[in-house]
């Protein structure tokens, strides 16, 4: 008898103990879902312009026109290749996320729409270069990449000038104050 009464007292703690993991979870799951916010903001502004541009232009385009159109598409990629930087980094954490209980399948299928709806934007963006410059569709996003690269760079180094700057003025300041404090002891 006492051995059936403690199978049973274990059989209780585990199924009390599978019940609060699977409550557990899925608040846990409906936190995250309401504090995550959106991966994108929505629109694309950059495509909106593209559009407008386009739309506000002749049919016969001079080359003036497909340059102002060019560099409209290429801002347009750029912010592109950011959102597929964005996405990757996003989808292992997200898979984890998933795996753990700790998201809901909705979330999940919000994250793969944003994927599904940046590959379509990629084929039109694709599709419109190749429009404007036949064979410029299979170059246009390493060319991004490669301003997106750059852009980072030029921010990069004029972070590290203002650094020195504000380093400049420190020891001007210090060397300032030095001299007031010899001089005040002088006297």
């Amino acid at each position: 008898m006492s051995l059936g009464l403690a199978a049973g007292y274990v059989a209780a703690l585990v199924g009390v103990y599978w019940l609060f993991v699977r409550w557990y979870r899925a608040s846990k799951a409906k936190t995250v879902s309401n504090t995550v916010e959106p991966w994108f903001e929505e629109g694309h502004p950059a495509r909106v312009a593209y559009e407008q541009l386009y739309d506000s232009l002749p049919d016969d385009l001079t080359p003036k026109h497909v340059q102002q159109l060019k560099g409209a598409l290429m801002k347009r990629a750029m912010i592109d290749v950011q959102r597929v930087f964005s996405l990757r980094e996003d989808r292992s954490t997200l898979a984890l996320l998933l795996r753990n209980g700790a998201i809901g399948d909705d979330l999940w299928e919000e994250f793969t729409s944003a994927e599904t709806d940046l590959n379509k934007e990629i084929q039109e963006t694709v599709r419109e270069a190749e429009e404007l410059e036949k064979g410029w569709g299979n170059t246009i996003f390493q060319e991004a990449t490669q301003q997106l690269a750059q852009a980072q760079q030029r921010e990069m180094e004029e972070a590290r000038r203002m650094m020195e700057r504000r380093a400049a003025m420190a020891r001007a300041a210090q060397e300032q104050a030095a001299k007031e404090q010899a001089a005040a002891e002088s006297d």
